[in-house]
């Protein structure tokens, strides 16, 4: 067992750092460019990456940000709405909605109260006269 761990600890750490650096933006590399990184890490496998590792990444910030740097260069990808109520565009539509038919129906309950004599515009009081 103590065998195997002595290859595999090499490859993996050598297979993350490469998997790494590819998923790294260019900018933000240091020391080196990305792709002197790439060919270092694959032609000196175990040593490339730890390079890689401790000199070749952007340096996190303490910020507490997961990505700490990389998450301040990177454009934020939108994320479509999974339901309609997280969607700010329908959420805006039914309180447009909501607030149109209140004011209808308080149109609607002044028409009631003031009667038909006042929406024609004559006066209700001469209007149930008669005159």
């Amino acid at each position: 067992m103590a065998r195997f761990l002595l290859y595999a600890v090499p490859v993996v750490v050598t297979l993350y750092a490469f998997i790494d650096c590819l998923l790294i933006p260019g900018a933000l590399t240091r020391a080196l460019p990305k792709w002197v990184w790439l060919v270092v890490i694959v032609l000196v496998p175990f040593l490339g990456a730890v390079a890689w590792l401790l000199a070749g990444r952007p340096a996190r910030e303490p910020s507490g940000v997961p990505g700490g740097s990389v998450a301040r260069v990177l454009p934020r990808r939108s994320r479509a709405p999974v339901a309609p109520d997280d969607d700010p565009t329908f959420l805006r539509k039914l309180a447009d909605d909501e607030w149109s038919r209140k004011m209808r129906d308080r149109r609607d309950r002044r028409d009631r109260r003031e009667g038909p004599t006042a929406a024609e515009g004559r006066d209700p009081e001469s209007a149930e006269d008669g005159h």
